[in-house]
């Protein structure tokens, strides 16, 4: 299951509103990344694995945790994440701020990087 923190909520509105404010195209992109996300969540079955998004420093990104349940019911982590915003504020991804995240080819919208 993919689940939004509480302290990302307000960002994650602000996100869906930057989609819809660069058009029709960005709003697909952002949908199809939370989609992957979800399915990735439940790749094992919703009651054992997690996806959780939570506030990054980057403007309009965020933190991921993945969790996987143990036998003795406890979630533990996985791997963790983030759902990056790229484009013209950090040329696409080239590693410099404020996203300090790097994407082979420049890139104008979501994505993940583990």
């Amino acid at each position: 299951m993919l689940r939004i923190d509480e302290s990302a909520k307000n960002r994650f509105k602000a996100c869906k509103t930057l989609a819809r404010n660069l058009g029709p195209e960005m709003v697909k992109k952002f949908a199809k990344v939370l989609r992957w996300l979800n399915a990735y969540a439940c790749h094992e079955g919703k009651l054992t694995t997690r996806v959780t998004l939570y506030l990054d420093f980057a403007p309009y990104s965020f933190g991921i945790v993945w969790e996987r349940k143990d036998t003795d019911g406890n979630w533990k982590h996985w791997f963790i994440g983030g759902l990056i915003y790229h484009g013209p504020h950090d040329n696409g991804g080239d590693g410099g701020a404020p996203t300090l995240s790097v994407n082979l080819t420049p890139h104008h919208g979501w994505s993940v990087h583990t």
